[in-house]
């Protein structure tokens, strides 16, 4: 290794590197928000409130929202990242509905389940991208 390879390394583009291999590994980090949803889990690792009503919680056999009702809302659920930022949304037309009932922390990893994610999937993707591009073992 050299310093030309070094000063190469730095001129790459990261933000866009990792925003590519973001998406490519978006399946892996659906999976863990529609776990963590359906634990009935916020991206705080609190539970999702206000609790279901009494004749929900008989009929599911718990009172802890899990979100999932026909699972449509799951189905629609997906991630863009734009200007650095990644959104988690559901396209379903109720999608504003569960937002206003439970808030916005539905949305979005929890620190277990985001530790998880960078450092199993998007840490090790991100190394064979560098890799890829000429950078073996600078990451």
């Amino acid at each position: 290794m050299t310093l030309d390879d070094i000063s190469d390394f730095l001129r790459l583009d990261i933000e866009s590197i990792l925003e590519d291999v973001f998406l490519e590994c978006r399946d892996d980090f659906l999976a863990l928000q529609k776990a963590q949803m359906f634990s009935g889990t916020l991206n705080t690792g609190d539970p999702i409130t206000p609790p279901y009503v009494a004749q929900t919680a008989r009929r599911k056999g718990f009172s802890t929202p899990n979100l999932y009702n026909t699972g449509d809302f799951f189905q629609g659920i997906g991630v863009l990242v734009e200007n650095r930022v990644v959104t988690v949304n559901s396209d379903v037309d109720y999608t504003k509905w569960i937002e206003n009932r439970y808030g916005t922390d539905i949305w979005g990893l929890d620190q277990e389940n985001m530790e998880k994610f960078v450092n199993e999937t998007l840490l090790p993707a991100l190394k064979n991208r560098i890799d890829s591009l000429g950078f073996e073992g600078l990451v």
